[in-house]
C-alpha cells in the first residue's frame, strides 16, 4: 500500500480485503517502508505503508514498554472479563480488562 503526494491512499490488488476490514475517518496504526520522490512528475510522493504489527512492532522489547507508551494490537481471544491481546511479537501478549456495564 502507498499514499501518494496528496495523501490519498493507493492500494493494490489486496484493496477489497483492506477495506473490508476498515472504513473511511478510522484511525490506523502503520509504519513507513519507503519514500519514493519521484522527480519526474511535479510533486509526486510516494510513501510506502505497512499494517503489519510484526513490522510496526519489530523492534519492540518490554524492556521499552513503560507507562504511557501506545501499543496496537488485535483481539486474539474475548474472555470474560476482557481482552486477550495479540502483538504478533512471540516474547509478550497483553489482557485488556473489560469495563463493566455500570461504566465502573
Amino acid at each position: 500500500m502507498f499514499v501518494n503526494g496528496s495523501f490519498g491512499i493507493c492500494l493494490d490488488e489486496e484493496t477489497s480485503f483492506i477495506s473490508s476490514l476498515y472504513h473511511e475517518g478510522q484511525l490506523v496504526s502503520c509504519i513507513v517502508l519507503q519514500v519514493d520522490d519521484d522527480r519526474k512528475e511535479l510533486a509526486q510522493i510516494k510513501i510506502w505503508l505497512s499494517l503489519r504489527l510484526s513490522v510496526l512492532h519489530k523492534s519492540l522489547s518490554l524492556d521499552s514498554i513503560q507507562e504511557g507508551t501506545v501499543l496496537s494490537a488485535y483481539t486474539k481471544s474475548i474472555e470474560d472479563h476482557g481482552f486477550m491481546l495479540h502483538f504478533e511479537l512471540p516474547s509478550f501478549t497483553g489482557f485488556m480488562l473489560r469495563l463493566s456495564q455500570s461504566g465502573n
